[in-house]
């Protein structure tokens, strides 16, 4: 399938969402278990079949955020990452949006960057693991952009690259600034 996302844990990864064909938006979750070899299993259901949403994970909870299915989604959702189950909607983010990245902290997730049909955001949202919210605008990216990629340290979230013109930035913003 095209354009799904993932999050994962230390024994399991896991995928979901995705276009297995043009204007066809699945709600397929599938996991691996990480120390054996063998095919992806079925794992449950989105809530809304989409592509291009970013993920994130702590240990326990895995989040499928945003994406596109045909239209821009502000939906955020998760599953428990040590069982199986379809995932339940929890909160939405401040701006509907595809292409964004995800990142996170011990705590809580985030959402930077992505794009709305037809411009790019530069929005940074976060939102806590531990319970049912909405996320909260927490800052921007020096610029708006689509189509990057996330990556977590243990103290700061980064935002790379991206598409529509070719950017060859990478952000950091610190997760202390916020939590």
């Amino acid at each position: 399938r095209f354009y799904p996302n993932g999050f994962g844990s230390s024994t399991r990864g896991i995928t979901a969402g995705g276009s297995p064909a043009p204007s066809a938006f699945t709600t397929s979750i599938e996991y691996t278990t990480i120390a054996s070899l063998g095919n992806a299993v079925s794992f449950g259901n989105l809530t809304l079949g989409r592509e291009r949403a970013s993920g994130c994970s702590s240990p326990t909870r895995g989040i499928y955020a945003g994406g596109r299915s045909p239209a821009d989604q502000n939906i955020i959702e998760f599953v428990t990452i040590a069982t199986t189950g379809d995932a339940i909607d929890f909160g939405d983010l401040t701006v509907a949006r595809a292409d964004s990245a995800g990142q996170s902290s011990l705590t809580h997730g985030y959402t930077s960057g992505g794009s709305t049909i037809p411009s790019n955001v530069n929005v940074i949202d976060k939102f806590p693991f531990s319970s049912d919210a909405n996320s909260v605008d927490v800052g921007d990216l020096t610029v708006a952009r689509n189509v990057v990629s996330g990556q977590s340290s243990s103290t700061n979230g980064y935002t790379s690259g991206g598409d529509a013109p070719l950017y060859l930035t990478i952000d950091k913003f610190s997760y202390r600034d916020w939590e």
